[in-house]
């Protein structure tokens, strides 16, 4: 499918399924080597909803090592980012004392959201904290982060498929696709 509609909007294909498991696998062999002197559990935080997909495709890469964790961070309504940023409040960060932490995130626009994940641990003692993610648009990131690895590079396009959505739509979408304007 080179083309899907999600709620009268049209998508075109931007990454096909092969190329975006070829760079999951390239990305749990970063993590791996990053990681490859600690001994204890690495704990992993995948931000939910649109993570979901990388990393259950990421983890079956990856050691027992590590340990997953969901948290639930939303910042948009419909295709419009929103200034408010949403964050479970029953997430338990004191577990993750004296531990590494990795947090995988599906695509990474102004950095907000993971900023603000970021310094709900800023008072606990980590070990260390960085960041994987699947897609990442340069041009638009506002914060200074911790990343240690993103997949592929896009232009402010508007995506869905492979975990991310459209008003809670096309997140089973094997491909990503794009927002035609």
């Amino acid at each position: 499918m080179n083309e899907v509609f999600i709620e009268n909007k049209r998508f075109n294909i931007l990454i096909e399924h092969q190329l975006i498991i070829e760079k999951v696998n390239e990305l749990a062999n970063k993590i791996l080597m990053h990681y490859s002197n600690v001994t204890e559990p690495i704990q992993i935080v995948a931000v939910m909803n649109g993570a979901f997909i990388f990393a259950a495709d990421l983890m079956r890469k990856l050691d027992q090592r590590f340990r997953i964790h969901f948290i639930k961070l939303s910042s948009y309504e419909g295709v419009i980012q929103s200034n408010e940023i949403t964050c479970d409040h029953n997430f338990k960060f004191e577990v993750f004392q004296n531990q590494h932490v990795l947090i995988l995130d599906d695509i990474i626009e102004t950095g907000r959201t993971l900023e603000k994940l970021i310094q709900c641990y800023k008072n606990l003692p980590i070990k260390s904290i960085h960041i994987v993610c699947l897609m990442i648009k340069p041009a638009s990131v506002l914060q200074e982060l911790p990343i240690l690895a993103s997949g592929f590079e896009v232009e402010k396009q508007f995506v869905v498929g492979y975990g991310m959505d459209y008003c809670e739509c096309g997140r089973g979408l094997k491909n990503i696709y794009q927002l035609i304007q």
